[in-house]
Order: C-alpha cells, then sequence, then structure tokens
C-alpha cells in the first residue's frame, strides 16, 4: 500500500454519509455518457442524487465504478440497488429507508430484508451465476473477491433477519453504548452522552438559522429510538447491527440525514416547488425533507435502471490497489486486495470494463492518505476529455497558515510547480471563482476553540492542463535531471517532515497545519516516494528516470534534516530496485555467495532484493492495545526493522515503512535453500478478534541480511514521534520494538523472493495514461515545446516556451533582424509580436503565465523564438480578471463541437425546490450569503470604493457587486422588488442585455441559491428583426432595475453567459450550432454582436415569466443557471473569522486588521502595528515587501489614484 501500516484494532463503521450529497455529473455537459469511478465510495446518496438530476430531455449512460475498501458498504448499497430494480414503480420508499437508516426495524421490514437477503445469496453462488442473474448486468462485480466479502456481509443480514431474537438485541444496545463510550474517550470528554454534532448545518446549508437546534433533537431521537419517526421497533438491523463488534463501533455522528439538502425542511417553498416536504407523518422537519428527496432521488434512479442507462460496478478493495491494478491493464499488478488480506488482487479483464473515467470523485480520501498520492495513482486513469474532473475533498484549515501554504501542503511542494509536473490543475485556483458556497464552515468556525484556527471544508477540482488551457494535449515539460531532482527532495523534505526534529517540536503547535507534513499520522512512506517518481518518469520529458533516481539519492544522503532519513536508505535503495527505477550499485556488490551467508546464498539466482516475513506473537501486539482504555482505540504506525546483534562490532539499524499486515498461520512449501521456497499466509478470518499471530511482510537488500546472516535482528517497531514515544514508550521503551527475532529464528522469520502469495513485485503506474505525448506539439504558429526553469530551490520559476518551424513570413522577418516583443493574449497565450509589422505568432502555454515579467529570446539562423515566462498569480495577472465562469470548444464523437465549462457545475433547474419571496422576514440568510461573495480582500476594496464614491477598478469585484444588487432587489429583500434588469452601459450604447428572473430555486449541493432566469443579448440583428417591438415597448412600462457596468465587467458578463446557459441546459445543442461553426465560446464580445449560439433560444418551460408578448421575446432568450459568485480558500481568506466570532459573542472589540497581502495581524519582524497605505489611508500592510506584492492588485482600488 502506499501509505503507512497503521493498525487499528479497533474502528469505526460509517453505514452513512455526513456531508449533503452532491451530483457526480456536475462537471459533465448534459446528455454527455460518463464513465465515473467513486474511490471510496461510501453510501449511496451520491449516485441517488445525480440519478435525479439528469435530464430527461438529454439521456445518457452512466456507467459507475464503486471502490470502497469495506465489503459491507458495497453489501448494503447492492441491496439498496437490487431492491429498486426489483421493484420498480412499486418501489415503497418507506420500507426501503427503514432497511437502509433505521437502527431498528419492525417485523415487517425485517421480513423484507429476510427475502432481499436470499435473493442476493441465491444469486451470488459465483460470479459467473451473478453475470447470469438479474442483476448482473447493472449491477457487476470487478473481481470474484469482491463477491465473496460481499456475499458473506449478505449471509449474515439473511441469519440475522431469519431469527432475530432478544440476544441480538442485548447485544446491538451493547454496541452502540460501546460507540459513546468510545466517542468520549477519543474526545477525552468526562460523559458518555450524546456529543453535540454541528456537521447538520453543512447538510442545511444555505439556511443556517433556526436549525441547529431542530436536527440536535432528531440525531438524539435517533441515537436513542433507533428511527427517524414515532415508532419504536425493536430488532436490530441487520444492515447496520450484523458489522458491529468488540472491534467496530458504529461512528457517533451517524445521521440518516446529513446526506441530504435540509433546506427545503426551513425555507418557504411554493405550492408546486419539486422536493416539497410532507409534515404530516413526521416528527422533524429534516426528516420528512430527506424522506421526500429519498422517495424522489429512487423513482429517478429507477427509471435510468430501468431504460439501461445506469451500471453500477463494485469492487471492495484497497483504493491504490484498485487504481494501479487498473493502469497496469492486466489481471494483477502485485498488489494485496488490502492491508490485512493476504490475498492477491486478480481484476476481471474483459471488454467494455472501463479502465479511464470522465469523473473520479474521492469522497474525503485525501484526508486519511494524502492528495498527492491519490492523484499519482488517479491522474492515469482519468479519460483525455476536455470535461474530464478528478475531484478531492478535505478539511482546510481557515487561518494560522497562509492561503497558498494550505494547496503547497497538500501538494507537498510549491502548488504550480507540483501542477505542471502532474498535468493537472486545481481550476478553482487559477479561476477564484466558485458557485459552492462554504459560509456554513462559517458557523461550524465559530464553535471552534479561539486558540484553534477554524476549519474549511473544500472540494477541489483537478482537470488536465489541456483542458483549462483550451489545446485539450496532455503537453510534458522538459526539465534538466538535476533540477527535477532539486523539486522532487523538496518535496521529500515535506513529505517526511515528521522525521525532522524542528517540526516534530511544533506538531499540533498553533503554527502546524493538520494536512501538512506535520500532522500525526502522516500519509507516506519510501514506496510513496518511488509512486511519485515513476509518475514524474512519464509526466515529464526527462532522458533517463534513473539519472533522477541517483541526484535524488545523493541529496538525501547529503541532507541532515531529516534525522532518521539514513535508518531507511537501505529500504530507499531496495524500493528503488523492486520499481525498476535505478539499482544501486551497493545492492549488488554487498552479495554474498558463501554458504556462511544465509540459506538464499545458495539460490541459483539471487536477487538484489528480498521478503522477510515475520511472525509476531499475539501477546506482543495486544500489549499495544491493553494497557488502559484510551490504548484500545490506538492506532499505532508499524515499521519493519532490521538491526545488528547487541554484541556486533558495528551497531546498526534500519527501518522499513511499506509494511504488509496480515492475521494468520504461515505455511511454506520448498527448501529455503532453494529457489522455489515460498510462503503462504492461511489468513484467520477473524482478524482482531482472533489469537492468531500478526505477520508481518517486507522488502530489505539481500546484502544487508547477510550482514549478519544468523544473529542480525528482525523486528516489528511503533514509528517513532512524540505522540508515539509518549503513549507507547512506557509499554515497549525507548526503542519502540513490538517485538524482535534473528533471522535464525526459523518459526519467526523467513527469506523468500517475493512477499508472500506473490509472483511478482507491485507495480506502480503502469499506464502510459494521457502523457504518450510527442515532444514538439503542433500548431497554427509552428511547433510548440516547453522547458522548466528552476532555481533548485524546488521551485519552477520560469517556463520556456519554444515554438519553431515558424510560417515562411515569420521566418524572412527574423533573419531580417525585426524586433520581437510578447503581448499577453489570455491568461494561457503569449504572442510573439514582430514589432512594426501585423505578424503575431500565439504560443499557448499549459498554465497561465505572466508575459510581464517574461523575455524573449530570439535563435534567427535557426529559426526560432522563445518566450521565457513565470507562473501568473491569480489575484495579480490582468488576464484572469475575467477568467471566472470559461468555457472552451471540446469535440464530441455524437454531437461534434460543444461548450465545455471549466467551474460551474452543472444542474437540472426544473427539479430543484423553488422557494417562496412573499415573507421576507425569513429571507435574512439570503443576505448573508449574497454578501459571502467578497472576500476580506474584497471587501475592504469595496469599502473604499463606495466612501470614495467611485466605481472600482476591478471589473471581478463589480460583477459581484451586480450579482448582489440582482439578488436583493429580485428578492426584496432591499429597494423595490422586480425581476428584471437591464445591463446598462451608457457609454456604449446604453442597454447590452435583459435578464428576467423566474424563479429563486435552492441548489443544496452547492450550500447556495440559483437564480432560474431567462437572458437575451440585445445585438444589432435581434433588434433589427421586427419581430419585438411590442415586446420592448411594453417593457418600458414595467419596473426594470438598471445595472449600470463598464467595458470591463460587460465583458466579463459576457464570457460568463456560456456557462451559465451550460449549467442548466435541458436541450441539445444542433449540428448548425454557431459555436461550432466559428469554433468561439462566446461568439463575441463586441458591442452589438451575438454572444451566445441560438440552439437555446426559445427554449423555456410553460409560464416562465409574467411578461406581456414574451412570446416575441423569448424566441430570442436564453434560460441561465445564475448564483452567487465566492472566492476560493486556498487562493485567498474567504471569511474574516476574528470578525464573526466577535460578532458572534456580542464583543465590543473591533475585528483585527490584516494585511492586504499575505493576511498577517502584525508588522514583520517587529510584531507592531501594521502600517497604511500612503495615499490611500485604508489598505494596511506588514511589510514593505508585501505593499510591493500587492500593488499590482491595490493600484486598481487605492481611491486616490482612481480619482
Amino acid at each position: 500500500m502506499l501509505v503507512p501500516s497503521v493498525a487499528s484494532a479497533t474502528v469505526q463503521f460509517y453505514p452513512i454519509g455526513n456531508t449533503p450529497a452532491i451530483s457526480l455529473t456536475r462537471a459533465i455537459p448534459q446528455g454527455q455518457d460518463a464513465n465515473i469511478l467513486l474511490a471510496g465510495c461510501g453510501d449511496a446518496r451520491n449516485i441517488l442524487f445525480t440519478a435525479y438530476m439528469q435530464e430527461k430531455s438529454c439521456p445518457r449512460k452512466l456507467d459507475i465504478t464503486c471502490c470502497d475498501t469495506e465489503p459491507s458498504i458495497l453489501a448494503r448499497n447492492i441491496v439498496l440497488f437490487s431492491f429498486i430494480i426489483d421493484h420498480g414503480d412499486d418501489l415503497d420508499s418507506s420500507s426501503l429507508w427503514n432497511m437502509y437508516y433505521h437502527l431498528y426495524l419492525d417485523g415487517s421490514d425485517m421480513e423484507c430484508l429476510s427475502s432481499q437477503s436470499k435473493k442476493l445469496v441465491a444469486s451470488s453462488e459465483g460470479l459467473e451465476a451473478w453475470k447470469s442473474s438479474v442483476y448482473g448486468s447493472m449491477l457487476p462485480f470487478s473481481d470474484e473477491g469482491t463477491l465473496d466479502d460481499v456475499r458473506a456481509v449478505w449471509l449474515k443480514f439473511a441469519a440475522a433477519s431469519t431469527k432475530p431474537d432478544s440476544a441480538q438485541g442485548e447485544t446491538f444496545q451493547s454496541h452502540l453504548k460501546r460507540s459513546l463510550a468510545d466517542m468520549a474517550l477519543r474526545f477525552r470528554s468526562k460523559e458518555n452522552g450524546l456529543p453535540l454534532v454541528t456537521t447538520a448545518v453543512r447538510s442545511a446549508a444555505p439556511i443556517l438559522t433556526a436549525v441547529q437546534e431542530d436536527v440536535a433533537e432528531e440525531y438524539k431521537h435517533y441515537w436513542k429510538q433507533g428511527t427517524t419517526g414515532f415508532d419504536a421497533p425493536s430488532i436490530p438491523n441487520p444492515m447496520i447491527a450484523t458489522s458491529l463488534s468488540e472491534q467496530v463501533a458504529l461512528h457517533y455522528g451517524t445521521d440518516p440525514i446529513l446526506g441530504f439538502h435540509l433546506a427545503t425542511g426551513y425555507a418557504a417553498l411554493v405550492e408546486a416547488s419539486p422536493l416539497r416536504p410532507e409534515y404530516g407523518h413526521e416528527k422533524f422537519k429534516a426528516v420528512a425533507s430527506a424522506k421526500a428527496q429519498f422517495k424522489a432521488w429512487l423513482i429517478a434512479c429507477s427509471a435510468m435502471l430501468k431504460a439501461r442507462r445506469l451500471v453500477v460496478r463494485f469492487a471492495s478493495v484497497d483504493v491504490f490497489a484498485f487504481c494501479h491494478t487498473l493502469q497496469h491493464r492486466d489481471s494483477s499488478a502485485g498488489w494485496y486486495r488490502r492491508q490485512f488480506d493476504s490475498r492477491v488482487l486478480e481484476l476481471n479483464v474483459e471488454p467494455g470494463v472501463p479502465r479511464v473515467f470522465d469523473v473520479i470523485d474521492t469522497s474525503n480520501l485525501a484526508d486519511h492518505v494524502g492528495t498527492l498520492n491519490l492523484l499519482v495513482s488517479l491522474i492515469p486513469l482519468l479519460a483525455p476529455q476536455p470535461w474530464a474532473t478528478l475531484s478531492t475533498e478535505t478539511l482546510l484549515k481557515g487561518s494560522s497558515s497562509s492561503d497558498q501554504e494550505i494547496l503547497d501542503n497538500l501538494l507537498c511542494g510549491h502548488a504550480p510547480t507540483v501542477s505542471l509536473l502532474l498535468g493537472v490543475s486545481p481550476v478553482e485556483y487559477w479561476t477564484n471563482a466558485t458557485a459552492v458556497s462554504t459560509l456554513q464552515e462559517v458557523m461550524l468556525g465559530l464553535s471552534a476553540s479561539k486558540t484553534s484556527p477554524a476549519q474549511v471544508h473544500s472540494r477541489i477540482s483537478w482537470k488536465h492542463n489541456g483542458s483549462l488551457s483550451g489545446t485539450h494535449a496532455s503537453v510534458r515539460v522538459q526539465i534538466k535531471p538535476r533540477e527535477l531532482a532539486a523539486i522532487v527532495f523538496q518535496m521529500y523534505l515535506k513529505m517526511f517532515a515528521h522525521e525532522n526534529p524542528m517540526a516534530m517540536l511544533t506538531l499540533n503547535g498553533p503554527g502546524s497545519s493538520q494536512y501538512g507534513p506535520t500532522s500525526v499520522f502522516t500519509h507516506f512512506h519510501r514506496g510513496s516516494l518511488m509512486a511519485l517518481l515513476k509518475f514524474l518518469g512519464k509526466s515529464t520529458l526527462v532522458a533517463d528516470i534513473a539519472e533522477i533516481c541517483m541526484e535524488l539519492d545523493e541529496m538525501i544522503l547529503a541532507d541532515k534534516t531529516l534525522v532518521f532519513s539514513s535508518q531507511h536508505a537501505q529500504e530507499r535503495g531496495s524500493l528503488f530496485h523492486v520499481h525498476n527505477l535505478f539499482s544501486p550499485d551497493w545492492l549488488r556488490s554487498a552479495i554474498r555467495r558463501s554458504t556462511s551467508a544465509g540459506p538464499f546464498a545458495a539460490w541459483s539466482g539471487i536477487p538484489e532484493v528480498v521478503a522477510v516475513t515475520l511472525v509476531i506473537p499475539r501477546a506482543g501486539v495486544a500489549r499495544l492495545y491493553s494497557s488502559s482504555p484510551e490504548a484500545r482505540l490506538s492506532a499505532p504506525t508499524f515499521v519493519g526493522s532490521l538491526r545488528s546483534s547487541p554484541t556486533a562490532a558495528s551497531q546498526w539499524h534500519n527501518t522499513f515503512g511499506d509494511v504488509h499486515l496480515n492475521f494468520g498461520t504461515v505455511s511454506t512449501s520448498g527448501l529455503a535453500t532453494e529457489d522455489g521456497f515460498r510462503v503462504h499466509v492461511d489468513q484467520d478470518e477473524n482478524g482482531w478478534s482472533s489469537n492468531a499471530p500478526l505477520i508481518a511482510s517486507f522488502y530489505v537488500p539481500t546484502g544487508a541480511l547477510q550482514a549478519e546472516p544468523k544473529s542480525a535482528l528482525i523486528g516489528l517497531e511503533v514509528q517513532v514521534n512524540p505522540q508515539s514515544l509518549a503513549f507507547y514508550s512506557p509499554v515497549l521503551g525507548p526503542e519502540m520494538l513490538v517485538f524482535q527475532a534473528r533471522l535464525d529464528a526459523v518459526k519467526h522469520v523467513f527469506v523468500t523472493k517475493y512477499l508472500p502469495g506473490q509472483k511478482r513485485y507491485p507495480v506502480y503506474c503502469a499506464a502510459p495514461g494521457n502523457f504518450d505525448i510527442s515532444t514538439d506539439t503542433p500548431g497554427i504558429s509552428g511547433q510548440s515545446r516547453f522547458m522548466a526553469e528552476t532555481d533548485l530551490s524546488g521551485k519552477i520559476t520560469s517556463i520556456v516556451g519554444r515554438l519553431s518551424q515558424l510560417p515562411q513570413q515569420a521566418e524572412k522577418l527574423l533573419k531580417n533582424k525585426a524586433a520581437v516583443k510578447l503581448r499577453q493574449a489570455s491568461p494561457f497565450t503569449v504572442e510573439f509580436v514582430f514589432v512594426d509589422t501585423n505578424v503575431a505568432l500565439p504560443m499557448t502555454f499549459p498554465v497561465p503565465v505572466d508575459s510581464r515579467n517574461g523575455r524573449t529570446r530570439v535563435a534567427r539562423k535557426s529559426g526560432y523564438v522563445e518566450a521565457v515566462v513565470p507562473f501568473g498569480e491569480p489575484l495579480s495577472l490582468p488576464a484572469l480578471t475575467d477568467f471566472m465562469y470559461p468555457s472552451l470548444a471540446a469535440q464530441d464523437v455524437k454531437s461534434g463541437l460543444i461548450p465545455v465549462t471549466l467551474n460551474s457545475p452543472h444542474l437540472a433547474l426544473d427539479r430543484l425546490p423553488i422557494l417562496n419571496l412573499s415573507d421576507k422576514n425569513s429571507l435574512g440568510w439570503l443576505t448573508s450569503l449574497t454578501s459571502a461573495q467578497f472576500s476580506p480582500r474584497e471587501a475592504q476594496a469595496r469599502e473604499a470604493s463606495q466612501n470614495g464614491g467611485v466605481k472600482s477598478a476591478s471589473a471581478r469585484l463589480n460583477f459581484k457587486e451586480s450579482l448582489f444588487t440582482i439578488f436583493m432587489i429580485a428578492s426584496g429583500l432591499q429597494g423595490g422588488q422586480t425581476g428584471l434588469f437591464a445591463i446598462d452601459h451608457p457609454d456604449r450604447g446604453g442597454i447590452h442585455m435583459l435578464l428576467f428572473v423566474s424563479a429563486f430555486r435552492l441548489d443544496g449541493a452547492s450550500s447556495s441559491i440559483v437564480l432560474d432566469a431567462a437572458v437575451l443579448p440585445l445585438t444589432i440583428s435581434i433588434i433589427t428583426s421586427g419581430d419585438v417591438g411590442d415586446f420592448l415597448m411594453t417593457l418600458r412600462t414595467l419596473e426594470i432595475c438598471s445595472i449600470t457596468v463598464d467595458d470591463d465587467e460587460l465583458v466579463l458578463w459576457k464570457r460568463a453567459l456560456p456557462a451559465l446557459a451550460e449549467r442548466g441546459r435541458s436541450w441539445s445543442h444542433k449540428k448548425s450550432c454557431e459555436y461550432a461553426e466559428s469554433g468561439k465560446i462566446p461568439l463575441s464580445v463586441e458591442p452589438g454582436e451575438s454572444v451566445l449560439c441560438s440552439c437555446g433560444a426559445g427554449r423555456f418551460p410553460d409560464n416562465f415569466v409574467g411578461v406581456p408578448y414574451w412570446e416575441q421575446g423569448a424566441k430570442h432568450a436564453t434560460r441561465v443557471a445564475i448564483s452567487p459568485t465566492f472566492a476560493v480558500s486556498f487562493v485567498e481568506d474567504v471569511f474574516d473569522f476574528d470578525r464573526f466570532r466577535s460578532l458572534a459573542s456580542n464583543e465590543d472589540v473591533p475585528a483585527k486588521e490584516r494585511c492586504s497581502n499575505c493576511r498577517a495581524t502584525e508588522a514583520k519582524g517587529t510584531g507592531g502595528p501594521l502600517k497604511k497605505c500612503s495615499r490611500c489611508q485604508t489598505a494596511k500592510y506588514c511589510s514593505a515587501e508585501c505593499q510591493k506584492k500587492d500593488w499590482r492588485v491595490h493600484r486598481g482600488e487605492c481611491a486616490p489614484m482612481l480619482q
């Protein structure tokens, strides 16, 4: 596995998701078929909601692969889907709700579950039997092992539901009590009562008031009574109860309502609104809301299954084992199915099984296994499509460290550098715009202690760099071996910063990051580093990956900051060899063939690396978990060790982090002195509940075992960090040894060529993926090649774009010594402009760059030009100002050229709940939500602009201000109320477009609101057509809110409109689509010219707006979905938590002033007050350096500069 070997004797069972459902197709154009991978899938809520959000008029097929290491999760989900398949239109959603969510069932529901479980058991006697069953084509298994594991769970369901008895109830009740007691221990609570679980606030967003008390009562009721309603059945639900044991506790946050969008239960909805709850038979509003959604989602899922437009596949394996085996494109890649499992993963290799995916969703796995590990493993599985998206989810710190450091910590390096090398970028980093609100996180953050930073729950969308730039090509960047080695070395220092004593001193201190390198549970061992190197060998243009590894090895050997690094030198060398990166000379030279050098010295072919298997008596392991009540819940990280005997003349100690663990007994085949010697582990299925010994296996250098072929000590240790030393050293001693044995202890130590049961080394990053691209990329201007320049500090300082094979006219100008300068055409495109001519050659880079700080290199004889440019900065690059909701043109096999939005989540407008706006007193939350569009930096600029009586020079800020006005006026919360708006530029001909607001709809998946509206661009062709005269004349008599814009904001509106139209598209683009004909999206941003294609014109539901002569205007109008636009937390601060806390506590204390650039609260070095901008006296800075960095942004906001 790619993560350290953490051994938790007591784990938590998560049968129910605790975050609101999202649409898995939110990044995919409507109607586009998609293969989707759910890595760490959890419950079925996202699949059900995705089915609900499909447009009936744009049907598509979805093939979803669910990967989860816990078989019980998949078993539950298949029960649900099989129930939907069996019952179709006669589906009883109430019974299915009870079976899927309740802790206790009545006799009727138990009978239903018993019948369904027995059907599944009968259909799953083997993989072929399952394939031929009614479920096989719609719910296939990825391998025989998954079927076996899931069937074992169904057998438990069937047995428990057939013969329920009172003993089951008593056992289940004791398990629930212990789950709460464990929670009290984990959080050091003095009471064993129910905790105050506040996460329901997330599910209720965007409505954040009058919710918490109600959902808190529902939570207590659920855990006390075991249901969400009035009934109190007493039979334990096998779907949950059979998964609990002395070692498995139900997670204390389990609550059925958390996976739904609870705002519908607390908002005033119109009578005909979708998902309007019925409260009559429910005790809690939140439950009524959740049940209404559950029913609607089931109906939609049933329709897709019935139409054979949905396939859900299942794999119960470790996510890394699954991904790297898929990459290998063979049934096996030498991986075990999971930790604590002796079976080798062998996938079914069949035609039609997806190997690459349009969407990869990782849920919150990043918190547990690391974002970098996930990216390295999953990027090669991301389809080479412009809409392909890899989503990660994490809990980010909202303060304490700079926002840039958040992304740097996730990637263990300079974020733009690492993203460029990986070939993907977080879309939101470059747009700094999202329709997804995190205002609900403020509510949760306010409940955090004043000394710990608040947390922001975020999803990050990673896309191929070519998709962002519009080139749709994954271009590999050329980089010198030593420079790449230096970058990886800096990443290495962050990956293993827990081995740095200075970092360990600050562990969990005020400046530490929970998901940075100093977290208690680390995400990496040396095998993780090998996977990264294997990946970079394919994603970059390097002459020889072995040379990079050798350079890196030298840097690591010379490093003195990681005190434990030398102990891992043997492991590092072994893994370099195992993964075919390079073989250090000492691996081979250290091997001896003397018979006194160990039994394997007689092997006919002695490998450089061998596997060691250690059998640890159960008592040695058990003492770790029995020393105290807290110890039972502990989760030590185990590492293998090889050390000299106590009497050896030279004392040495080597540790190995890539360890496979299992409970069972060892058997062997062959003789230890022969090559064919094998070790087999007979796994004990009872695992932690058994008395079987612990089996630990890992690779070591052959020569290291021969240093002391009999007396050297093989052991298992607990990884050292301050927490583990404090907790385990009283039990294990300062060496942290769990168990060790001499090499010649034949009952405890076994040496083989490969790990038990394996026939090969594990394969990492085998797929060429999307990196099999030629060095030079052809374009209209010539051949493009990209090279990276670094300063050996772990950062790329500049990207060199070389344009060769130029057009004849350009070559002639070069020979005539024409001057060449750079001009920025877009965030990604730089033009080589030949001075005093009309010749400009565009070159599109894989990431945004800043030509203002660039320079040219001209090779007149060789006939090429180069642009040497640094990365663009999201907050200061002018070309990124209107890069808020970009849309790109993409080629589709079925539809031809179609628009692809980069960061506008697609939704089915007609399926979203509709707000009733008549009660203004209940809409206060809407003001808070739309005000949250403005980051603290923007709020400061906004205030300065308003105080100065001038319009801001920032088009982005003005765009958000216009949105705020539209939401406030359309809702009637400020000013008069109207749903008609005119985007007006007095200096450019007046009104350029009209907006007609039809409805305010709740968008629970985005924790926000969306305007269901129509846009009518007033182009010259429409105005002169003669068929909108009556309509336009009538509008003069209606109340219209005029939104005054300037040039830049008008262009931004026009660039955003295609994405706003695509978001809620319920129609298909025509073959004659203007986008396809022109190849441009939008069509134009020039005054009077068409912005949108005509495919969506006139496509509205009946009674969309109540405007006279609407049928005239509707013919030329297009439906759009408009949401508030929020800043992104890892680009800049999105909330001023100090201010919110002071407001919440009614303290008469002003919020802390912050540096406008880095958000510091005091001067650098001196710790004194911040310095003011000498011009406006409003912006404040901690240093001259920060003021200089911020000037590009601030000069557009500084009031005196604007006058």
